[in-house]
């Protein structure tokens, strides 16, 4: 190997820096988000890269409500379709019902908050941020619907945490280089000036690249093995390396993987915040759904009762009714049955009197036949008498004439 010194620049970011003179680009794109009650938004933005920095324009947001919501909102342009930059209190409005969140900075880009903290789509509202390091990004924004309820005050109904815009690597035209002590925008690339045979200045440079390569896809809590190799390695060579400019480098790439590693926590510490609150908002959905179901049986079983209810006072008054008309008919019958009474003893009473009547002719006949009879033989009897006794008469004097 020859002894020429010579000073190698060792830059990650050479090829991306080619078009760094390119005009920045922008897509138009449309997504179907769903709710937690499942309302459907569609949302159109547009996605504009140019140099150092990406603006994404919201053009429009159209609803579609539930059944569920359309029936408690029947006024869709009192719905508003809003996002979160920041949480806290807001100036001159106010948001009830649920906390609002706001949208995550992804790694390697820098966002200023807004004044007011919140966005209308009905504003077609614009963000942007400042690309700080490379990478493909994934930025979430959760979505609400809220109804103006009057005077600056609107109640958020329901929500959708998983509408996420992809930032791509290869639509990021140029990084911005620090300036003076600007620390808002952090180099990309690693420069360092060394000797062709400074094989510990090699294998801090190679460290360093593949640290930066590893934190740049690293998206989630531990570490990857690999990743955790290179730092431990990194580790090892600082307390070999002397050269000022070298620590210097090993400090910041440790720093980011630090800051990486706070980064990942708080992102990790989101989404099981978002997690707790998600499936808090399931246990209420689930809680709503079993209070609705428990009222429309509730109601039901009312219904029923007063069904019930009413069939039993109708059926009080049937019986009511039937016991009247059976004291009624009873009453009738038994007027029938005491005028069949009272005819059926006049009928009796009518043939007693019959009965006597014919009786005493017949005694008054008998009697007078008796009579009549009795008259005749006696008035026979005299008559045989007097005849006997003439006869007699009449024989004793023929007796007396024989004697003579």
């Amino acid at each position: 190997m020859a002894l020429i010194t010579s000073k190698i620049k060792i830059c990650s970011g050479i090829l991306f820096l080619i078009g760094c003179f390119t005009v920045g680009s922008a897509k138009e794109y449309k997504d179907t988000i769903r709710t937690t009650d499942d309302d459907r938004i569609i949302i159109t933005y547009d996605l504009k890269y140019s140099n150092d920095e990406i603006k994404i324009d919201f053009i429009s947001a159209k609803k579609k409500l539930s059944l569920r919501n359309e029936r408690r909102y029947e006024e869709l342009e009192n719905v508003e379709v809003v996002f979160f930059d920041r949480t806290g209190v807001y100036r001159d409005t106010k948001f009830t019902n649920l906390t609002p969140e706001a949208f995550m900075v992804p790694y390697g880009l820098k966002y200023k908050a807004s004044d007011l903290g919140y966005f209308c789509f009905h504003q077609e509202p614009s963000i942007s941020f400042k690309v700080t390091e490379r990478g493909d990004k994934v930025l979430s924004i959760p979505i609400y619907l809220a109804y103006y309820e009057g005077k600056g005050k609107y109640k958020l109904f329901s929500c959708c945490k998983k509408f996420n815009i992809s930032i791509k690597n290869s639509n990021i035209k140029k990084i911005a280089q620090p300036k003076g002590n600007d620390s808002e925008m952090e180099m990309v690339s690693t420069e360092i000036e060394l000797d062709a045979d400074n094989e510990l200045a090699i294998q801090v440079t190679t460290s360093v690249n593949s640290i930066k390569e590893l934190l740049a896809n690293q998206t989630e809590l531990p570490f990857g093995i690999v990743l955790q190799g290179e730092i431990n390695t990194l580790l090892d060579l600082q307390k070999k390396v002397s050269d000022e400019e070298l620590i210097g480098v090993i400090k910041k790439t440790l720093k980011e993987c630090e800051l990486k590693e706070q980064e990942l926590k708080a992102a990790s510490a989101a989404a099981a915040q978002q997690a707790q609150e998600d499936a808090k908002m399931e246990m209420e959905r689930q809680q709503k759904e079993q209070q609705a179901r428990e009222d429309s049986i509730a109601a039901v079983q009312q219904q029923q009762a007063e069904a019930e209810k009413k069939r039993n006072i109708w059926m009080i008054i049937g019986g009511i009714i039937l016991a009247i008309l059976g004291f009624i008919g009873n009453q009738v019958l038994q007027h029938f049955r005491n005028i069949r009474s009272q005819r059926s003893m006049m009928e009796m009473q009518q043939d007693i009197v019959t009965r006597a009547e014919n009786e005493a002719k017949r005694h008054a006949q008998n009697y007078t036949r008796n009579k009549t009879n009795q008259m005749v033989n006696s008035t026979r009897r005299k008559a045989n008498d007097m005849v006997r006794n003439k006869t007699k008469q009449i024989g004793n004097k023929k007796s007396n004439n024989f004697s003579i």
